[in-house]
């Protein structure tokens, strides 16, 4: 809990996290629409993939989802933590590139000691910053997408209803 406090605090925004509600089973039939946008239904209201497994009595597709969602959660805290870490990158590497000019200011050619590790480290870490979030968001969007295929829904769905 600490991590994700952690992330969400360092301006990284928050984690998506597992959508699922575990919503109760009804009388409407559990349906598939795999042209809409959320194609997992109960009747007419809209449930996630994990709730509509859930709700069909299919076990090892909860599961599998579950453990799926699970792993995108530690994506997203690993290149949300990239992220700030590239952060505190461009403050190391503009030190060293800041010492580098100074030194060799002073000593000469020496100074390229720290002046292109602090260039390189900056450069790449201002590359890094915008990538790391780009793919946090991607698995975040992962989230809410269908993970199994549509067929085994579809199977899933028949069976429940009768």
């Amino acid at each position: 809990m600490a991590a994700v406090t952690a992330l969400c605090l360092g301006g990284s925004g928050c984690l998506t996290v597992n959508p699922a509600t575990h919503p109760r089973r009804t009388n409407d039939d559990l349906h598939v629409s795999p042209r809409s946008s959320a194609p997992f239904r109960q009747g007419k209201r809209p449930v996630d993939e994990q709730d509509f497994y859930e709700l069909a009595g299919d076990r090892g597709a909860v599961n599998l989802i579950k453990n799926e969602r699970r792993t995108l959660v530690g994506t997203q805290m690993a290149w949300q933590g990239m992220g700030l870490l590239s952060i505190a990158g461009v403050g190391v590497g503009a030190g060293g590139l800041a010492a580098g000019v100074v030194w060799v200011q002073q000593e000469g050619p020496i100074g390229l000691i720290a002046l292109l590790p602090g260039t390189f480290l900056m450069m790449g870490s201002i590359v890094a910053i915008p990538l790391s979030y780009v793919y946090a968001a991607d698995a975040a969007d992962a989230m809410v997408e269908p993970i199994l295929p549509m067929s085994r829904a579809e199977k899933a769905a028949d069976k429940a209803n009768r």
